[in-house]
C-alpha cells in the first residue's frame, strides 16, 4: 500500500530535470540537424572547408531568447572525394534558462537552468549514396579558435552558357567542335565531350562534381539547341554523367 501511495505522489508531483541535461538534449538536436545537412541524397564531394561552412550555415547562432546557442568550426581537413573523407570538429555550446509548469493534479515540470558544450568530429563521404556521414562524440580541444572557414565559391556553369554553346556549335564539325568549346570555356574544372549520331552533332559541357551539365545540339538543318534540364540523379557516377547520351539515348525510368 505505501509502494502505491509512493508511486501515486510521484507521478502527481511530476519531473524537474537538469538544465544541464536540458541543454546536453538541445545540443544532441542541433548536431543532428547539421549531420543532416551534410548528407544530402546525392552527395558532392567537396573540401573540408566548404563543409565546415556549411555546417555553420545549417545552424546559426541564436543569443536571445531562453534557449541560447552558438556552434562554431574548431577545425576541419581533407576532402570528401577522397577515401578517408573530410572531417569536420563542430563546437556546440547551449544556455537554456530555468523552466517550469504546471500539470493537472498539481504537479509541475520542467527544468532548472544550465549549461552544456560538447563536440563532434563529423566525417562526410561525398563519393556514395549510403553511410556518407560518421558522427563520433570528442572531448572539445583546449585551443583558440580559428577564424570562420571561408571557401572560395564553389564552380558552376555561367549565365551565359547557352550562348556560349551556340556562338562553338555555328560552323562547327566533329574536328573543331571540342577545341571551339574549350576555348569558351577554359577552366579546367569543366570536363568535354562530343559526338556525332544520325547526321547530328552534340557536345556535353559540365562539372561533374557539382552535377552540372548542359548540352548542345547542332542538327542536321543546321538549327542549334541547348539542354541543360536533367535530372541529378543522371548526372551521377555511374548513371549517363554529363555525356551526349543524354540527347541522344536519354533515360526515362528515372
Amino acid at each position: 500500500m505505501l509502494v502505491m501511495a509512493v508511486a501515486c505522489v510521484a507521478l502527481l508531483s511530476g519531473c524537474v530535470s537538469s538544465g544541464e541535461r536540458a541543454a546536453r538534449d538541445e545540443a544532441d538536436r542541433i548536431v543532428d540537424e547539421i549531420a543532416d545537412d551534410l548528407s544530402p541524397a546525392y552527395p558532392r564531394p567537396h573540401e573540408a572547408d566548404y563543409l565546415a561552412e556549411q555546417a555553420l550555415t545549417a545552424v546559426r547562432d541564436n543569443r536571445e531568447g531562453p534557449v541560447r546557442h552558438s556552434v562554431v568550426a574548431v577545425d576541419w581537413w581533407g576532402n570528401s572525394g577522397e577515401p578517408e573523407g573530410a572531417s569536420i570538429t563542430i563546437r556546440v555550446a547551449v544556455e537554456v534558462d530555468e523552466k517550469s509548469g504546471s500539470l493537472w493534479g498539481g504537479g509541475v515540470f520542467g527544468h532548472d537552468a544550465g549549461a552544456s558544450t560538447r563536440c563532434w568530429v563529423l566525417t562526410v563521404y561525398g563519393f556514395r549514396n549510403y553511410d556518407t556521414l560518421e558522427r563520433r562524440e570528442i572531448g572539445c580541444p583546449d585551443r583558440p579558435l580559428p577564424p570562420r572557414p571561408d571557401p572560395g565559391p564553389l564552380p558552376e556553369l555561367p549565365p551565359d552558357t547557352e550562348a556560349l554553346l551556340v556562338a562553338a556549335l555555328t560552323g562547327a564539325t566533329a574536328s573543331s567542335i571540342d577545341d571551339r568549346v574549350r576555348a569558351a570555356f577554359p577552366e579546367d574544372y569543366y570536363v568535354i565531350r562530343s559526338t556525332t549520331e544520325g547526321g547530328e552533332l552534340a557536345v556535353a559541357i559540365g562539372i561533374p562534381v557539382e552535377l552540372e551539365c548542359a548540352v548542345g545540339v547542332l542538327a542536321t538543318d543546321g538549327t542549334i539547341s541547348v539542354e541543360t534540364s536533367f535530372p541529378k540523379v543522371q548526372l551521377q557516377a555511374g548513371e549517363t554523367g554529363c555525356s551526349p547520351d543524354l540527347h541522344f539515348h536519354p533515360v526515362t525510368t528515372h
